[in-house]
């Protein structure tokens, strides 16, 4: 059981009366927008007849504040995106743990409290759009796992383009990811089902490239083709990307 709460509001410029300020006005202010958002996440997996660990059961409270600005005036625009992210412990036990809401020291016990930070640099060009840093994907390839109390981020490159009607071109690069129970930055790995590889199978980085077309005003009717592979040396190569499409069987 969870609930979502969303707080927006417009970022306003409080010192209007600098030229700084005026000139990044047009869009870069104005074009701002914050939004928190707050959850509260309870969740018992009863095991009782299994072997082990009986049941895994955490409550936890967090809080998502994603910052958005727009883009600078000028044929290229700039700009910044913030999102600080915040878990807290309300109940656990080193007996309970393992639901995915919250890291779990060596000890066995769940931490009090877990937070992020992602910047991402974006530039704007026509009806192309680059942005490079923390990024939560939602791509029919790549989806970023959102289902506990902070989602899942990957760190890397993403391109999209439009600039031809009907025809939208993505490109990305992800080099590093972070899990939703998690504040480590690890490297981008294949999951390793029924111990298929040995040792870590790990790649320097994860890319995609596609195209989409659009048969029709309907979004159902898009034509999409992609193309995607990893950094994995070719005796790895083949696998599949660990990802909220394929979770791991012990955080779904």
């Amino acid at each position: 059981m969870h609930n979502k709460n969303k707080i927006g509001c417009k970022l306003l410029a409080v010192t209007p009366c600098l030229a700084a300020a005026t000139a990044y006005g047009d869009g870069f202010i104005d074009d701002s927008k914050v939004t928190l958002q707050t959850t509260n996440f309870y969740i018992n997996r009863d095991f009782r007849d299994g072997a082990g660990q009986s049941k895994r059961e955490e409550w936890a409270h967090g809080f998502i504040l994603d910052a958005k600005s727009g883009y600078t005036p000028g044929p290229v625009g700039f700009g910044v995106d913030a999102l600080g992210m915040l878990g807290l412990k309300l109940d656990s036990s080193p007996d309970r743990t393992g639901t995915g809401l919250l890291p779990t020291h060596d000890d066995g016990r769940a931490a009090d409290e877990f937070s992020r930070l992602g910047l991402t640099g974006k530039m704007h060009l026509s009806e192309t759009e680059l942005k490079y840093g923390t990024l939560i994907p939602k791509l029919p390839t790549v989806q970023a796992n959102t289902g506990r109390l902070l989602p899942q981020t990957f760190e890397g490159g993403l391109l999209t383009s439009k600039e031809f009607d009907s025809l939208s071109f993505i490109g990305a690069r992800f080099e590093r990811q972070t899990d939703r129970d998690s504040t480590d930055r690890v490297p981008i790995t294949l999951n390793n089902k029924n111990r298929r590889f040995t040792g870590n199978a790990e790649g320097d980085a994860f890319w995609l490239g596609g195209l989409d077309y659009q048969l029709t005003k309907e979004p159902a009717a898009d034509l999409s083709v992609r193309r995607a592979g990893t950094g994995l040396p070719p005796a790895l190569r083949g696998g599949e990307l660990f990802d909220s499409s394929r979770p791991r069987e012990d955080q779904s």
